[in-house]
């Protein structure tokens, strides 16, 4: 596909990001705010039975799309998984639905998702639905449901072909792990395919606006800044989105060196205190003599703390962000304090999850891909730590690490 000017409108360069989807072995979907197909990847094209051209364009209630549930009754229209999204404009929980190929006429079960993508006014851009092919799980529970109808007259038989099936599904499961993995060794080997090329246009943004090759207008500079912020935006998600993969897929290393929390977490608030004083709140440390040293690596400390201090000012419209440190027995305790806020209970068990939002209305609000804290886990955990939050809806939350004062194989107290 062409690619489209770095000046294109948002959805327009959201669009061409998502071609990166035919590399994916879930279907997807992209509609338009008139359910019109806009984007499809060959997987989608697999399961829904129908080409990447007969897919252009084709809108979600053409009489060629047929959806059956669980119990092979039609699916309406309205209850169409595109429909529903752009009509709520919120992510959709998971549904099992059939699909009637229209070419084939056979079904093929999936697992369907879907989620909007809103402008900064909180219009609908586009529609993403994804597909997940489960007919052969489907098929076994058919199977299963047959065999138990028979355990009476067949107990022996059944147990045989009981275990053989199980050991067929293992081997099932265990290949989608594998391909779990490879497609996040895949995404951690991107790196210098897809930062390459923005780090040259925030540089060379950069060289023009410095009106090193010619002076510029008002009008020229202010369009330049957005290309320059949105440029910044997409690393940023790229970065998280590499980091995830290459833990998930292993190839994520820690360093293990003593580092000095106290300089640590001063660093930090020389950096966070900008971002805190554009919304007036005040940032402030409290670090309880003798910190002591941590092991870990600095640079992955650093981003812990830069994840959850930009969580807590991102959250807070007044008052004040605190981050404490004493250490405690053999154990270093952090904590990012704000008076934001706040998290209902229900909700904070989804909150250290990849790219998941407490509440789906907030993302019109507030941006963010729901990575900062599922990494932050994964880093914490991986330095022999843990992480927790404590808050109350309305009043604030408190995030709190620990890291280790000795080596993660001593005793901890």
């Amino acid at each position: 596909m062409k690619q489209k000017d770095s000046t294109a409108p948002e959805h327009e360069r959201s669009l061409d990001a998502l071609q990166l989807i035919h590399h994916l072995q879930a279907g997807v979907v992209v509609h338009g705010p008139d359910t019109a197909i806009l984007l499809a990847n060959n997987a989608a094209s697999r399961l829904l039975g129908l080409s990447l051209e007969q897919m252009q364009g084709k809108v979600a209630i053409d009489p060629d799309w047929c959806f059956i549930r669980e119990d092979r009754t039609k699916l309406p229209t309205e209850e169409y998984p595109v429909v529903r999204v752009i009509a709520a404009l919120q992510p959709l929980d998971t549904q099992i639905l059939g699909i009637n190929r229209p070419n084939t006429g056979d079904i093929v079960w999936v697992q369907v998702n879907a989620f909007p993508k809103l402008d900064d006014r909180g219009q609908l851009v586009h529609a993403v639905v994804t597909f997940v092919d489960i007919t052969g799980l489907k098929r076994a529970e058919e199977q299963i449901r047959r065999l138990n109808e028979d355990l009476q007259r067949h107990a022996a038989e059944l147990e045989r072909r009981v275990a053989e099936r199980t050991a067929e599904l293992e081997v099932a499961r265990d290949h989608a792990r594998e391909s779990d993995r490879l497609k996040s060794a895949f995404l951690a080997t991107m790196s210098h395919e897809l930062r390459t090329p923005l780090n040259s246009i925030i540089g060379f943004t950069g060289i023009i606006l410095m009106e090193m090759v010619g002076p510029l207008n008002e009008e020229q500079k202010k369009q330049l800044g957005i290309v320059r912020a949105n440029a910044h935006h997409l690393l940023e998600l790229i970065n998280d989105i590499l980091d995830l993969s290459r833990i998930e897929s292993g190839q994520f290393e820690i360093t293990r060196n003593l580092v000095d929390m106290e300089n640590t977490i001063e660093k930090v608030l020389e950096k966070m205190t900008p971002l805190a004083g554009k919304k007036g709140l005040e940032l402030t440390a409290v670090i309880a003599p003798p910190v002591g040293q941590v092991l870990g690596d600095r640079r992955r400390v650093e981003q812990i703390l830069i994840n959850l201090i930009g969580n807590a000012i991102k959250f807070t419209e007044e008052g004040e962000v605190r981050i404490e440190s004493k250490a405690e027995g053999r154990w270093l305790v952090t904590r990012v304090l704000d008076t934001g806020i706040g998290i209902k209970p229900e909700d904070q068990e989804m909150l250290f999850r990849p790219f998941r939002q407490v509440d789906t209305r907030l993302s019109r609000q507030y941006e963010g891909t729901g990575l900062g804290l599922s990494i932050s886990r994964l880093l914490v955990e991986a330095m022999g730590g843990e992480i927790h939050v404590d808050s109350e809806f309305g009043k604030g939350s408190a995030f709190t690490f620990t890291l280790p004062l000795t080596l993660p194989s001593g005793p901890a107290e």
